[in-house]
């Protein structure tokens, strides 16, 4: 009974590691074209920094959901609707949301940290185009258009290179220096994610704009949020450093 037991026990070891989840399943991504090892780093990095900044807003201080559960409920991503990541080569360094769930990206910075908050950048993008096809409600670029035409007090980009309340200049906290309300939130997200701004007048009214919205827009994303997962005691939030 006892070499069974140890044989068994053996067995179980053995399987494990070869049942285990990739990232790429557990976040429910799709990675095409041809990614190095050291960029899909970058894109796990910017999903679990996105995925701790929702478990703040939605679950802080009892966090009851995986961080990859939390991400993948909020950006309606399912396992019959990944989210594409494509790479194709160019020499443009950038990114552009083609599709609703499809990203495609092209050189990164030579920055690691610059590289990632493209990627989260992004991310921003397709949280709101989550919204779009979830709710009836406002998305964030008409309700920051409306922000401006209500309060001229609120930061507005109006000529490059310049912080407007963002924590860092354009392609470092800025990923865009277009004055579109679609680009300005989509910086402003990646703000939001690392609870990060300029310490002025114009970086506390960002602050606070998406301290007050941002829950608003992941309610309209994910109107109802499903249960907490009984196993949560026994996963693990995967976040490769």
């Amino acid at each position: 009974m006892g070499r069974l037991f140890q044989f068994c026990i053996l067995l179980i070891l053995f399987i494990l590691p070869f049942s285990r989840p990739s990232l790429e399943e557990i976040y429910g991504i799709n990675f095409v074209g041809n990614w190095t090892e050291t960029e899909k780093r970058y894109v796990y990095q910017a999903i679990s920094h996105v995925s701790i900044a929702l478990q703040r807003q939605v679950n802080y201080p009892y966090p009851c959901k995986t961080n990859a559960e939390l991400f993948k409920e909020v950006f309606g991503i399912t396992k019959d609707n990944p989210l594409i990541i494509e790479k194709r080569y160019s020499t443009y360094t950038g990114a552009i949301v083609v599709n609703y769930y499809h990203i495609v990206f092209y050189n990164f910075f030579p920055s690691k940290d610059r590289s990632i908050r493209l990627i989260v950048h992004e991310l921003g993008h397709v949280f709101e185009h989550n919204i779009f096809l979830n709710t009836e409600e406002k998305i964030p670029r008409e309700v920051l258009k409306e922000t401006w035409i209500t309060d001229k007090t609120f930061p507005r980009r109006t000529f490059p290179n310049n912080y407007y309340g963002y924590y860092g200049l354009c392609y470092d906290w800025q990923m865009s220096c277009h004055k579109t309300p679609a680009e300005e939130f989509a910086d402003m997200f990646i703000g939001w994610t690392y609870d990060k701004w300029e310490t002025s007048p114009q970086g506390i009214i960002r602050k606070q704009w998406m301290d007050t919205n941002m829950p608003i827009f992941i309610n309209a994303s994910t109107p109802k949020l499903s249960q907490c997962s009984i196993l949560y005691p026994l996963l693990i939030n995967p976040i490769p450093y």
